[in-house]
C-alpha cells in the first residue's frame, strides 16, 4: 500500500486552508496574549538518553514478536505481525537494528503494559513501523506505534512510522524524542502524547491529516505540556502543526510548516521562538 494514496492532497489542503485562514502556511499562529506565558520545562532522565546495551537479548522478528519481561532486546529482521510488549511495570528497551514491521490488521508495535519503554534507533540503521487501514480489534489501540505507558525514542539512527488507520505514534502517557531522524505519516495525528511531549536535538518530518504534534490532558502537575527544542524538519498538517493542551515551550528550532488551522495552538500559552 502506498502511503501517498492515504495522504493524497494533504499538502494542497494545508496550503489552500492556510490561504483561506490568513496565511497560516507561512506565518506562526499564536493565541492572543499567550506569548511569554511561563511554561514548565520538561527534561530527560538518564535512562532516556542511554543508548548502549551490549548484553541485549537478540530477537529475530521473523521468528518472535512477543516480549513478556523487562530488559533490553535487540530487534532485527521483518514481520507482518503486531509486535507486542507486555511487561507489567518493568522497563523495556528495544534496540532497532534495520527493522521492518508492518501489521495489516492492527498496530505495528503495541505496548500493552510496562513501566516505561525506550526505543533506541541504532546508529546507521533505517527502521520502519506501520499498520493497515483496518483493525480487527478496535477497542483500544489506534496507532502504528501505540503505547499505554511512557515512551521514549532515542539514538542516532532513523525511524519511519506510518499510520494508515489513525495516528502514527500515540502514547497514553508522556512521549519523548532525543536525537536521530523521525519521519511520521498519519491518517489522523502524527505524534500524540496524552500527558506531555518533549522533542530535542533531532530531525522530525511529519505529514498528518490532523494535528502534527498533540497533547490532550491537563492538570496542576504539568500534564499536557509540550517542549520542542533544537529540532530541524517540517510539519504538514490538516489541523494545527503543534497543539498543546497546556503550555508550549519552543527553543532554537528550524521547522517549516504548512498547516490549515495554524502552526501553533496552546491552551496554556506559548513561550519562546515561534518563527
Amino acid at each position: 500500500m502506498d502511503m501517498r494514496r492515504v495522504l493524497a492532497g494533504i499538502s494542497g489542503l494545508a496550503v489552500a486552508g492556510a490561504l483561506l485562514m490568513g496565511g497560516c502556511a507561512s506565518e506562526a499562529s499564536v493565541p492572543a496574549g499567550s506569548q511569554g506565558t511561563e511554561t514548565k520545562r520538561m527534561t530527560f532522565s538518564s535512562a532516556d538518553l542511554e543508548t548502549g546495551f551490549e548484553e541485549a537479548q537478540e530477537i529475530d522478528l521473523a521468528e518472535e514478536t512477543e516480549i513478556r519481561a523487562g530488559g533490553a532486546y535487540r530487534l532485527t529482521g521483518s514481520t507482518d505481525r503486531t509486535v507486542v510488549v507486555e511487561a507489567e511495570d518493568q522497563i523495556v528497551r528495544l534496540l532497532l537494528d534495520q527493522v521492518t514491521i508492518h501489521a495489516q490488521d492492527g498496530p505495528g508495535l503495541e505496548i500493552r503494559s510496562a513501566g516505561k519503554v525506550i526505543i533506541t534507533r541504532l546508529e546507521g540503521t533505517e527502521n520502519t513501523i506501520s499498520d493497515g487501514p483496518r483493525y480487527t480489534d478496535k477497542s483500544n489501540a489506534n496507532a502504528a506505534l501505540f503505547s499505554q505507558c511512557d515512551l521514549t525514542i532515542n539514538g542516532e539512527g532513523a525511524l519511519t512510522v506510518e499510520g494508515y488507520y489513525k495516528d502514527a505514534i500515540h502514547t497514553k502517557d508522556v512521549f519523548r524524542l532525543h536525537g536521530g531522524k523521525l519521519t511520521v505519516k498519519a491518517k489522523r495525528t502524527g505524534i500524540r502524547g496524552n500527558d506531555g511531549m518533549l522533542l530535542a536535538d533531532g530531525t522530525v518530518q511529519i505529514e498528518a491529516e490532523g494535528n502534527g504534534l498533540q497533547t490532550v490532558k491537563v492538570n496542576d502537575h504539568g500534564k499536557g505540556q509540550m517542549n520542542v527544542e533544537n529540532i530541524d524538519g517540517s510539519i504538514i498538517a490538516g489541523a494545527y502543526g503543534m497543539n498543546a493542551a497546556a503550555g508550549l515551550y519552543l527553543s532554537d528550532n528550524r521547522i517549516t510548516m504548512q498547516t490549515v488551522r495554524g502552526d501553533y495552538q496552546a491552551d496554556g500559552g506559548i513561550e519562546g521562538q515561534t518563527g
